[in-house]
């Protein structure tokens, strides 16, 4: 999907379309979560200091909706 993804979520059935920068987030939270949901603390420091993401924009907060929605934020 070029620079974008695809995430499938085997509970529901429902596939995910990401854009290139929610796959870059989610990239980087799967570098650090090892296999377990992120806590949410600790998400919103990455998307400041590690992507320099301003988390309370519209679209960072619902990509960390879905995000929790699939079990990748806690």
């Amino acid at each position: 999907m070029g620079d974008g993804g695809i995430l499938f979520d085997a509970h529901s059935w429902k596939t995910h379309v990401l854009n290139p920068a929610a796959a870059a987030v989610y990239e980087t939270l799967l570098e650090h979560s090892q296999d377990a949901p992120y806590p949410v603390s600790e998400t919103l420091h990455i998307l400041q200091n590690e992507l320099g993401l301003d988390p309370d924009t519209p679209e960072i907060q619902e990509l960390l909706t879905r995000l929790k929605r699939l079990g990748i934020v806690a």
